[in-house]
């Protein structure tokens, strides 16, 4: 497992990335952001289905899925990362402190194709 961190003047800006076989995880870009809108609808039209009001996923995703959201939360979250293999996205997370000894998980999200291999837990570590 190869994990390189540049911590910068200003934390919202760390890059982090680690490599963990045959992907990468690293801090995303405003180049993510249609990815990133796609896993959010993903999130929100398929798998929260039966778990939220039917209403919510349109509510959400004009919340927060819009271009403007997501880079407002990639230039303010100290830790949004995207996990990448070869161009394609096939997982994130948000989370930033909330206090100095915690922090809180905003989103994370494994495309569903991609899932059952650890991405998540390696997006979280």
């Amino acid at each position: 497992v190869f994990k390189e961190v540049y911590p910068t003047d200003n934390p919202t800006t760390e890059v982090a990335r680690r490599w963990q076989g045959m992907y990468i995880i690293r801090q995303a870009a405003e180049h993510d952001i249609s990815h990133l809108q796609a896993m959010q609808r993903e999130g929100w039209e398929q798998d929260y289905v039966g778990y939220m009001p039917e209403s919510y996923a349109s509510v959400a995703l004009q919340r927060y899925g819009t271009t403007e959201a997501i880079a407002r939360a990639i230039a303010n979250y100290r830790y949004y990362f995207v996990c990448e293999q070869a161009g394609e996205r096939l997982g994130c997370v948000a989370a930033d402190h909330t206090s100095a000894s915690e922090a809180e998980l905003y989103w994370i999200h494994v495309a569903q194709r991609h899932r059952g291999r650890g991405l998540g837990r390696d997006l979280v570590e």
